[in-house]
């Protein structure tokens, strides 16, 4: 079980505390505040729920491993029965969700890959906040499928990810993007 939910590249970009990590939780924000605006929210509610995102996914993050810890792939092997993982998230209900993964097999056990995660997963589905998950979730889903939307909004996806985080020049062209 691996932890997801997150729209910057790990952990460290919502903890750190330097002025560039805080220029690009801003710069975050202005992007999916921007990108929000293609789905017809306006400016003022768009910005609102993009703090709450940030908001929602920092506390995703915060229980996660840092990078230094991230590179010893043995903290990543912690092993549970179907039980353990029944305990530590019991507002889930695993097996039917294995199962609705199409996972036909009975499985004795899992990889956690970070039980602390698990914690955090269920302390939000306890709180059933369910309007905060519906704009998290409509989040995910225009950000997972920018790059097959609108050329407008694939840019605005690409402005902030290729060319803000990750300091590209160009994007490549339509006809180059598809092949991969």
């Amino acid at each position: 079980i691996t932890p997801g939910g997150l729209g910057l590249p790990d952990r460290d970009f919502y903890t750190n505390t330097d002025a560039k990590s805080i220029e690009i939780r801003q710069q975050y924000v202005d992007h999916i505040t921007r990108m929000l605006q293609f789905l017809g929210d306006s400016e003022s509610d768009a910005r609102t729920q993009a703090e709450t995102i940030l908001a929602f996914e920092t506390r995703l993050a915060i229980p996660r491993l840092d990078k230094v810890a991230s590179r010893d792939f043995r903290n990543f092997n912690n092993p549970r029965s179907m039980a353990q993982v029944q305990k530590m998230a019991p507002a889930m209900q695993w097996e039917q969700a294995f199962e609705d993964m199409g996972i036909t097999k009975k499985m004795d056990s899992v990889i956690v890959m970070q039980p602390a995660y698990m914690d955090v997963v269920q302390n939000i589905l306890d709180e059933g906040d369910v309007a905060t998950w519906k704009i998290v979730m409509r989040w995910a889903t225009l950000n997972d499928a920018a790059g097959q939307l609108s050329t407008e909004i694939d840019k605005a996806n690409w402005d902030f990810y290729s060319k803000t985080l990750n300091g590209s020049v160009t994007q490549k062209p339509a006809d180059e993007r598809a092949l991969r």
